[in-house]
């Protein structure tokens, strides 16, 4: 399991207790040394420095870390963010395995986040569904 735009780590440590291997990602050091910090002597857990529009970065993790089956993603439309160079990376990473899934939860905090979200899956051929929206209760 790979989870992409870590932050600090919680979720990747809640996720270390169900997933054999779990490798955390972020575009920035200064958050890592957080997730370090929080993650401390967890075996299962790696964490990487993943920035998602850099040239060879998703192969070297992928040539030393091997496939994942999973790739999850917890707000990482926080900010504005090229969401082409994210569903790039996201694409290069389960491509490698044909059962891979790709699991995203965020709040749509930016205007026609939404919109943009869908618009660029489309472009690249992601599939996606709508499990539940905040406004759905």
């Amino acid at each position: 399991m790979i989870e992409l735009g870590c932050g600090v780590g919680a979720m990747g440590l809640a996720l270390s207790q169900i997933c054999s291997k779990v490798l955390l990602t972020d575009g920035e050091e200064s958050t890592l040394d957080i997730a370090r910090l929080n993650v401390g002597e967890r075996e299962n857990v790696v964490i990487r420095r993943l920035s998602w529009g850099e040239e060879g970065e998703v192969e070297r993790i992928l040539e030393e870390e091997g496939a994942f089956d999973l790739v999850v993603g917890c707000d990482l439309l926080y900010y504005s963010v090229d969401v082409e160079e994210l569903f790039r990376c996201v694409l290069r990473l389960i491509e490698t395995s044909s059962s891979s899934l790709f699991l995203h939860s965020h709040i749509i905090r930016l205007p026609q986040g939404e919109e943009e979200l869908l618009k660029v899956g489309n472009k690249l051929g992601l599939d996606h569904y709508v499990i539940v929206r905040s406004s759905e209760k």
